[in-house]
This record gives C-alpha cells, sequence and structure tokens, in this order.
C-alpha cells in the first residue's frame, strides 16, 4: 500500500502542478468533445448541428457530460478527472509492476511513467487518451490479478465490461478481447476453463458497447458497432497518396469522400471499401506504409506538446516551448531504451519474470496496439494508452541497472578500503 501511494502521491503533485502552471484551453477534437458533452446535457443528444452523429465514440462526450451535469460546464472539472485518473493509472501500474518483477521493479515502474512528461501534459487537455488508458489499466490489472487456474467469473466480466467501456471511448481496443482470450488459452492447461473464461471476457464486452450499437442501429439503419469513422481512418491509413500519419486533401477535386460529406455513415463505408482495395491491390506499398506508420508511432513523444501548450492563455513564449519540447522527448528516449533494456533481460534471463500470466498480457497488449497502428494512420498521440506497459520492462530495467550501479560501488569501496 505504501508503494501505491507514494507513486500515485508524485503522480499526483507532478500533474496538479503542470495544471496549475499550463492553462490549456481546447481546440480540434478537443474542442469538439466539450461541444458534444454541452449539447447533451442540453438536451441536444449525440448530434451535430441536429443531426445525429456516430464519427467519433460517444464515451468521452459523454463522461464529460456527466462531469458537468454534476460540477457545471467548466474546463477545469475536466482536468481535475484527468489528474486523478492519470494518477491512479501509475498507481495500477505499480501494482501490476510489483506482480510481475518485484516491490522494487513495481516502484521503479511507477515513478518511471508519474515523471513521463507526455502522460503529465495530456492531463491538461480535453482528450479522451487519459480516461481511456486509465479503463485499460484497470481492466488488465483485473484480468491479471490472479492466474487463470485461480479465477472464478468475476475476473474475466469486470475485465470484459471495463474494456467494452474503453471501446465506447476509443473503438482502437474493440479486437483486444479476442487476443487476451488466447493468453487464456496458453496460461491454463485446462482447455473448457480457458473457453469459459476467454467467452466470459468477449461476451461482457460485446454487451458492455452493444446499447451504442443498438442507438446506432436504430438512427443510421445500419451495424455501426460504436462509430463511423474506422474507415475513413483506414483510406487516411492506406491510400495512394497515403503519408503513415494524417491525410485528408484539402482540395475536393482530390478527395473521392467530398461527396458524401453529408452522410457520414456512406462516407465511412466507401472509405473503407477504397482502403481495402488500396490494400489488395498494393500489397508492397501497404507494407511500406505499415512501417513508416510504426516509426512515426515511436519516433517521438511531441504530441501532447502540441495540444497542451500551444492553445494556452497566457501564451507561451517559443523558447520556453522548444525548451520543454526537447526535454520531453529526451526523456522519453532514455525511457524507451531502458524500456528495451528490461525487455531484452526478461527473454535472455527468464528468471527474472515472477508472473508469466502478466508478462504475456503486457507483451500482447504492446504488439496489439502495434499491429493496429501498422494499419491505421500514426503518431506518438496513439501510443500513449500502452505506455504503462513499456513502463513495466523500464521498470526491470531500472532496478537491474541500479543494483549493477550499487553493487559496482560496494565493489569499488571495498578496493578503497584494502589500499
Amino acid at each position: 500500500m505504501a508503494g501505491f501511494l507514494l507513486v500515485t502521491g508524485v503522480a499526483f503533485l507532478l500533474r496538479l502542478a503542470w495544471n496549475l502552471t499550463v492553462h490549456t484551453y481546447p481546440i480540434s477534437d478537443f474542442a469538439w468533445y466539450h461541444e458534444r458533452a454541452v449539447g447533451l446535457i442540453q438536451g441536444e443528444g449525440y448530434s451535430v448541428h441536429g443531426n445525429p452523429t456516430a464519427y467519433w465514440p460517444i464515451g468521452y462526450p459523454l463522461f464529460l457530460a456527466a462531469l458537468y451535469k454534476v460540477f457545471g460546464v467548466h474546463f477545469y472539472v475536466a482536468k481535475v478527472f484527468n489528474i486523478i485518473m492519470s494518477s491512479v493509472t501509475v498507481g495500477l501500474t505499480f501494482l501490476l509492476g510489483r506482480n510481475l518483477w518485484s516491490f522494487a521493479g513495481g516502484l521503479c515502474a511507477g515513478i518511471l511513467l508519474a515523471i513521463l512528461p507526455s502522460q503529465i501534459e495530456w492531463t491538461s487537455v480535453l482528450c479522451s487518451e487519459v480516461l481511456y488508458t486509465f479503463l485499460l489499466v484497470t481492466s488488465l490489472y483485473i484480468f491479471t490479478l490472479k492466474k487463470p487456474e485461480e479465477q472464478n467469473w468475476f475476473h474475466p466480466l469486470a475485465s470484459g465490461v471495463l474494456l467494452g467501456l474503453g471501446c465506447l471511448v476509443r473503438p482502437v481496443g474493440l479486437l483486444l478481447p479476442l487476443f487476451l482470450w488466447f493468453i487464456y488459452f496458453f496460461s491454463t492447461k485446462n482447455f473448457k476453463r480457458g473457453v469459459v473464461l476467454g467467452g466470459i471476457l468477449v461476451a461482457s464486452t460485446l454487451l458492455t458497447i452493444s446499447p451504442l450499437t443498438i442507438r446506432n442501429y436504430i438512427v443510421f439503419k445500419s451495424f455501426i458497432p460504436v462509430s463511423t469513422n474506422g474507415g475513413i481512418n483506414l483510406w487516411q491509413g492506406n491510400n495512394p497518396n497515403a503519408t503513415g500519419g494524417y491525410y485528408w486533401p484539402s482540395d475536393p477535386e482530390s478527395n473521392p469522400l467530398t461527396p458524401y460529406f453529408n452522410d457520414e455513415v456512406k462516407r465511412d463505408q466507401v472509405a473503407r471499401k477504397l482502403a481495402l482495395e488500396f490494400i489488395c491491390n498494393n500489397p508492397d506499398k501497404f507494407l511500406r506504409l505499415g512501417l513508416v506508420k510504426l516509426y512515426n508511432y515511436y519516433k517521438d513523444d511531441r504530441n501532447a506538446l502540441t495540444f497542451s501548450l500551444n492553445p494556452t492563455y497566457p501564451r507561451l513564449s517559443e523558447k520556453t516551448k522548444l525548451r520543454i519540447t526537447n526535454i520531453a522527448n529526451r526523456y522519453y528516449q532514455i525511457f524507451m531504451l531502458i524500456a528495451l533494456f528490461g525487455a531484452a533481460i526478461c527473454f535472455l534471463r527468464k528468471e527474472h519474470v515472477n508472473n508469466q500470466f502478466i508478462f504475456c498480457t503486457a507483451i500482447t497488449v504492446i504488439l496489439y496496439f502495434s499491429g493496429v497502428h501498422f494499419v491505421f494512420p500514426a503518431w506518438d498521440r496513439y501510443r500513449f494508452p500502452i505506455m504503462p506497459m513499456f513502463s513495466l520492462f523500464a521498470g526491470l530495467g531500472l532496478t537491474i541497472i541500479l543494483n549493477r550501479l550499487n553493487f559496482l560501488g560496494t565493489k569499488l569501496l571495498r578496493i578503497n578500503k584494502r589500499k
């Protein structure tokens, strides 16, 4: 409990200090979330200019609407909850690391995540990432709380519900329960038990998102599990002019989706069809683009600063923003090097892994999200939810480094005494 409170407290104070110093107002997607939340509490339903929408999932606007209904329509309300959720996520990362490695490994994992700049910076933005990451990590903590042979129906049920709630916030995790089901198979010798536990996990996820799916079918007369932007995102990442990142031609003549601007369901269907045709007809370019997307996914940690430092009051100087950006990127690079070192140690010396179930889950989550963004457009904002998983490996890496330094220091001390 002391370790949990320590890392959570450190995370809370850092995030609070950031939000008291940097006053960010919402722009772009984040202003859209705020506007939809206000519309929901004003009785307009989930709509844009009076027209029902499913373009972005309802989860985060609905969460904001609940906060605004209780505490009033103020940006700081959402930011306070961002601080709380992000801090608890750090605490849960410590618990996962403690169960996976040791108390020291969990403590290092929690501290490294607590001070990771992008995890702090996003809390001043009205973004869905913080809520989604909190739901994801909480779900994974419950999922791995006991080994499969020790679990009952509660663990996959609660985990599946949280994964479903996460999908209502960000649909990127829609297929994740299937991959976690496979972990049940490989982690227990009882095939029937693995089938039942995985089935409960998948079923509870589907049941959680089903009210939105039903709403979408009633409103749009089409099967839309969560949102109508999956096809568009797929097309943005897979078309003759795709760059691997955001792509949306401003010239209507060069944008094949322009004729469907006022029909988001048809636009999504056409975009998906065009993207799949491109992938089938250009497998070599698809693979090259996939590597570019992965590069964009992991190369730096700038997105948070773009949306937290630029729209601020009062405005920050360019020199200040550049200095903060450089510090954030340098820390991210060091963090990932330590994480890669920790991961390499795991594969070379398996005795460091105290819980194979958590280890397989962490690796699966990292590979799953990386695979998704091999196909869909990628930049570092989309990597935010899996940084706690990388933090687990960074925690082990840092523990080994510190132990080694302590060993060397003790050895040098003994040599000096002999002299």
